[in-house]
């Protein structure tokens, strides 16, 4: 083979190879002069306390819509649940003996509340989870 393509076609393929080098390497390196990088950041704020149970993403990957990052331990909801429960039916047995109806009522709207708070703080956190 003649030199003179052969020496061309080396150089213009190690340029292809650096080329393509370069080029991939960009696809996943951010360059810049003042060390300033925009991205888009969504902070993921709960509205229920828990302990987290498993975290299903890895750090700086690329979130899906409607994918499940976090998933909290159910327990202490549902003991808290349990513990409304109890009280809204010890409000209603200690208002069908005791004759006192007034404060027997507000016991029972206090346990009902407490019912309807945790189940709000559920819905809520599933809400946020649906929205993150």
């Amino acid at each position: 083979m003649n030199i003179r393509l052969l020496v061309p076609a080396t150089l213009l393929g190690g340029v292809g190879v650096w080329g393509f080098n370069r080029w991939s390497f960009a696809q996943s390196h951010e360059s810049t002069d003042n060390a300033q990088v925009e991205g888009h950041i969504v902070p993921i704020v709960v509205k229920v306390g828990g302990y987290v149970a498993a975290v299903d993403v890895i750090e700086n990957a690329p979130v899906l819509p409607n994918a499940e990052l976090v998933r909290l331990d159910a327990r202490e909801h549902a003991v808290r649940l349990a513990q409304a429960d109890a009280e809204l039916a010890a409000a209603l047995a200690a208002a069908g003996g005791r004759g006192v109806e007034g404060q027997a009522r507000t016991v029972v709207r206090t346990a009902s509340n407490q019912r309807d708070v945790g189940t709000a703080q559920v819905e809520a956190a599933r809400a946020q989870r649906a929205k993150a």
